[in-house]
């Protein structure tokens, strides 16, 4: 009975990895740069919001101001809330306290193309690729700190390559600014 049932087991996890269900993958700055973006736009909601009018109001909306390495992406579930988790490092703060290093943050997300791979559906690496965020505390948030709806930008050239937005643009006049730039202004 054992040898049936594990046999049936590794027979549903070879069916189940053939059939072309996301398979994690590393990404690469600058070659993959719109691809990267793409991956983690991927399954954001459309935001209806008041934004921020310039850079020091999107600041206040949030608890902590961070940039650093984006290293990893993932979509996950958490009881029926999917989110998109992103794992950090070499963080630094550039607003606001922290009470212990922040190594991961999210926001809500749902893969909804039914017959297509979700980007996310599996970690994705990432390579040199630089951010800046606007969090807030957020309990129920992998993490525990949600991002705000104009405060995720990444670039892969944090001295002279604009920052991209990922879910909205920053406020004027800080759209276009670079990474460093940012950090200079918040320092």
């Amino acid at each position: 009975m054992r040898l049936r049932r594990a046999t049936a087991l590794f027979v549903f996890a070879v069916a189940a990895a053939s059939c072309g269900g996301a398979q994690p993958r590393t990404l690469s700055c600058p070659e993959d740069g719109a691809e990267i973006r793409n991956a983690l736009r991927s399954g954001l909601p459309t935001y209806d919001y008041n934004p921020a009018v310039d850079l020091n109001d999107l600041v206040h909306r949030g608890d902590v101001v961070v940039s650093g390495v984006l290293r990893t992406a993932v979509r996950e579930s958490v009881d029926d809330v999917d989110w998109t988790v992103l794992e950090v490092s070499d963080v630094r703060v550039l607003a606001g306290e922290v009470a212990q290093p922040i190594t991961t943050f999210s926001t809500e997300s749902v893969w909804a193309v039914r017959g297509e791979i979700d980007p996310l559906g599996a970690t994705v690496t990432f390579e040199e690729l630089r951010f800046f965020a606007v969090l807030e505390r957020f309990e129920p948030a992998i993490g525990g700190y949600w991002i705000d709806v104009q405060g995720l930008h990444v670039t892969c050239d944090p001295a002279s390559g604009r920052l991209h937005h990922i879910i909205e643009p920053l406020p004027d006049p800080a759209r276009g600014s670079t990474l460093n730039t940012l950090v200079a202004t918040l320092s």
